[in-house]
C-alpha cells in the first residue's frame, strides 16, 4: 500500500493564508458596518453586559473567521491533495479548542506581566495563538494521513 505524502508545508501554508485572508476581510467588513453595529446592539444604559461575555463573544467571533478561512484555504487550495476533505474536517474539530486554549495562554501571560503594550510582549503574544493554530492544522493533518494508511 501506497504511503500518502502528508504535504504539511502546503495545508500551513493555505491554512495560515486563508486564517489572514478572512482576518483583513473581516476586519474590513467589521470596520465598514460599525455605524450599523453600535445601531443595532445599542444597549440601555442600565444594562450590564459582564466584562467576561463582552471578551467571549469577540474572541469567538475573531476565531470563527480565523477558523472558517482556514478550513475554506484548504479545502478549496488543496482540494486535489489526498484526504483533503478529512483534514479540512479534523482542522474544524481541532481549531476551535485550539484557538481558546491559546487564547487563555496569551491571556495569562499578558497578566503575569501587567498586560505590557511593548511590541516584545505583543509578539510573544501572538506567537502563542500561532503555535497552536500550526499545532492543530498539523495535528489534523497527520490525522488524516494516518487514518487513511
Amino acid at each position: 500500500m501506497k504511503r500518502t505524502p502528508p504535504r504539511y508545508g502546503q495545508v500551513l501554508g493555505a491554512a495560515t493564508a486563508g486564517a489572514m485572508l478572512s482576518l483583513v476581510v473581516g476586519y474590513i467588513v467589521v470596520t465598514s458596518l460599525h455605524q450599523a453595529f453600535v445601531a443595532a446592539f445599542d444597549l440601555p444604559q442600565s444594562m450590564r453586559v459582564p466584562l467576561w461575555l463582552a471578551a467571549g463573544v469577540f474572541y469567538g467571533g475573531v476565531a470563527a473567521v480565523v477558523v472558517a478561512g482556514a478550513v475554506l484555504a484548504v479545502r478549496i487550495a488543496l482540494r486535489d491533495a489526498p484526504h483533503i476533505r478529512h483534514t479540512a474536517a479534523r482542522m474544524t474539530l481541532l481549531l476551535p479548542p485550539a484557538i481558546a486554549a491559546a487564547i487563555a495562554a496569551a491571556a495569562t501571560f499578558a497578566w503575569s506581566l501587567n498586560f505590557p503594550l511593548t511590541p516584545s510582549a505583543i509578539a510573544a503574544e501572538a506567537a502563542i495563538v500561532l503555535a497552536a493554530f500550526l499545532a492543530a492544522t498539523a495535528l489534523a493533518r497527520r490525522w488524516s494521513v494516518t487514518a487513511a494508511g
